[in-house]
């Protein structure tokens, strides 16, 4: 009796420089509405939104520039050994993913559960551990002839990237809101109950970011630190307010 046959597929070198600027612009498209939520809620506190709109705007869309730069520059620099070890085996009932330097994920026929289709991103496989999926990019190599044969394994279902990002950046202007509040709201009682919040907020974001088997661990690093950072916000406002008082904070008079 005759082996499998596995084939291994690799994806287009060609296509990585297009892909990543892709990437950085769907991120600055979700975050350009994030970042003129922060300009209204701190005009509001200052009450002169319309005087600062002037001053603020141009500082958020420099930021915005600055941003993209870096992220385009950090997806350059840690996504190009990524995508060139990038390697997919599939054989008639079994697929394997493997990504330096995380571990490799392999999928049987039997265990796959869902095969979510993205149109113009590509496919994810994935199986009843939420941590344990194959991401198919668009950008591989014999991407039709993957996705013929994986028609047989289970029927797609369709994947709204619009639905995915919104829900990140609810999530994400939670977070934002929240860290606002507490170091901004006048009440020191609802300052404390959205200080509260938001810990909570970060201590989710903190367990998903730790589960996460599928990034590397200067990603991980990266996240938590941030969080982290937010989470001390509560804290700075509790210190001035105590040791201080509210004289140092006029604008929350």
């Amino acid at each position: 009796m005759s082996a499998p046959e596995v084939r291994s597929y690799r994806l287009d070198p060609a296509a990585f420089e297009a892909t990543v600027k892709r990437r950085v612009q769907r991120r600055l498209a979700w975050a350009l509405p994030s970042l003129l939520l922060l300009v209204v809620v701190l005009g509001r506190f200052e009450d002169r939104t319309l005087e600062t709109l002037p001053f603020t705007v141009p500082i958020v869309l420099a930021g915005l520039g600055w941003g993209g730069f870096r992220a385009l520059k950090r997806e350059r620099e840690t996504g190009r050994p990524s995508w060139q070890s990038y390697q997919l085996s599939l054989s008639e009932n079994a697929m394997r993913r493997f990504i330096r330097p995380l571990p490799a994920v392999e999928i049987v026929r039997s265990e796959v559960t869902r095969i979510l289709d993205a149109p113009g991103d590509g496919l994810t496989v994935t199986s009843a551990d939420p941590q344990r999926f194959i991401f198919i990019p668009e950008q591989l190599i014999g991407y039709p002839s993957v996705r013929a044969e994986l028609s047989g394994w289970r029927s797609f279902e369709r994947q709204s990237l619009l639905r995915v990002g919104a829900a990140q950046l609810g999530w994400t202007l939670l977070l934002l809101s929240l860290w606002l509040a507490s170091g901004l709201v006048r009440d020191p009682w609802l300052a404390a109950l959205a200080g509260v919040g938001l810990w909570i907020v970060c201590a989710i974001s903190i367990r998903a970011t730790l589960k996460l088997g599928f990034v590397d661990n200067q990603y991980k690093a990266r996240a938590l630190g941030a969080l982290c950072f937010f989470m001390l916000a509560p804290l700075a406002r509790l210190t001035l307010q105590l040791i201080f008082g509210m004289e140092l904070l006029p604008w929350l008079k």
